[in-house]
């Protein structure tokens, strides 16, 4: 096919995908330069931000979560289900009274030790395209 195509001067069609990968990817490294660049050019220790006159805060003791703020989160929860969910939304809300206990000593336990569980930690990262060109 390939020496057909040569002798009736026909160009094989490119992926129009092609290259779109790589191109977003430079775009995509260039803006954070850029962004990065701007950030510190734009960053000047002013007088009043080096001042001691600043407060600092640490929180070193939170308040504990009541079984009904729980059940205020649980509530507000949006039914849809993600791939990293280890339990179906909609089995979350159904069993709350059963839920509730064991979500309220995570937390508390969290906010306690200043820690929270490594499995716990996982994110799935989608990039929203608001241009469909890229």
């Amino acid at each position: 096919f390939r020496v057909t195509r040569s002798l009736l001067h026909i160009r094989e069609a490119e992926c129009p995908l092609q290259g779109r990968v790589e191109e977003f990817a430079q775009f995509l490294s260039d803006k954070i330069t850029r962004i990065r660049t701007d950030l510190d050019s734009d960053w000047t220790g002013s007088a009043e931000m080096t001042g001691g006159g600043l407060s600092q805060v640490l929180w070193n003791e939170f308040e504990s979560v009541t079984p009904e703020d729980v059940d205020r989160a649980v509530g507000a929860m949006s039914a849809s289900t993600f791939l990293l969910d280890l339990c179906p939304s909609w089995l979350v809300l159904a069993s709350r009274e059963v839920t509730q206990g064991w979500l309220q000593a995570l937390i508390n336990a969290s906010l306690r030790e200043g820690s929270f569980p490594q499995p716990l930690k996982e994110a799935v990262v989608r990039p929203l395209l608001k241009k469909p060109s890229l």
